[in-house]
């Protein structure tokens, strides 16, 4: 079983496009795709490249506005500042770069494992992106968590664990130690 959030999961439906039989699941949450499903869209690409220049601004610059943001998921603030004060710039640059260069697979229609498409109620974008996402997988579980946004596994912990061992379950992938007779 694959997952992959964020741009983590542009690297996991690559992966399991071009290796099929080694994913037996796919779970994407947060997901956006590198241009717009392989079409690209230079003014777009532009403007990204020109915000990069925030990568090299202080932390102290964006603290306010995460504790805004993350003012009822403290746990997720907590680790999202420590990430901001520990940023790579040059490293996220070169990332983002290498995503902009990816292609989405043609063949994501015919992978024969199960997906499931997660995003929090609170990141209207992400929820359309996953319905896009959805759009694009034969086998698609579309999942909204309540009250969740970007990162929405680290904002509901507990929903998300929840919703990933039910899907691991229904698709037979995990089995309870009970289903062992233990």
């Amino acid at each position: 079983t694959l997952f992959g959030c964020s741009s983590g999961s542009v690297l996991a439906q690559t992966f399991a496009a071009l290796h099929p039989d080694r994913v037996s699941a796919l779970v994407l949450v947060d997901s956006y795709f590198a241009g717009c499903f392989g079409k690209k869209n230079h003014l777009l690409n532009i403007c990204e490249a020109c915000s990069w220049l925030s990568y090299y601004l202080p932390a102290e610059f964006f603290l306010r506005s995460l504790r805004v943001t993350y003012n009822r998921w403290r746990p997720v603030y907590s680790i999202l500042r420590k990430e901001l004060y520990h940023k790579r710039p040059t490293e996220s640059i070169k990332q983002r770069m290498e995503l902009l260069r990816m292609e989405m697979p043609a063949n994501l229609a015919r992978l024969p494992m199960p997906v499931l498409c997660v995003a929090g109620s609170q990141s209207e974008w992400f929820v359309k992106q996953m319905q896009r996402a959805a759009t694009l997988f034969r086998h698609v579980q579309l999942a909204t968590i309540e009250d969740a946004m970007y990162p929405t596994h680290l904002c509901q912990p507990h929903a998300f664990n929840r919703m990933l061992l039910d899907f691991l379950m229904d698709q037979h992938i995990y089995r309870t130690r009970e289903a062992y007779g233990g």
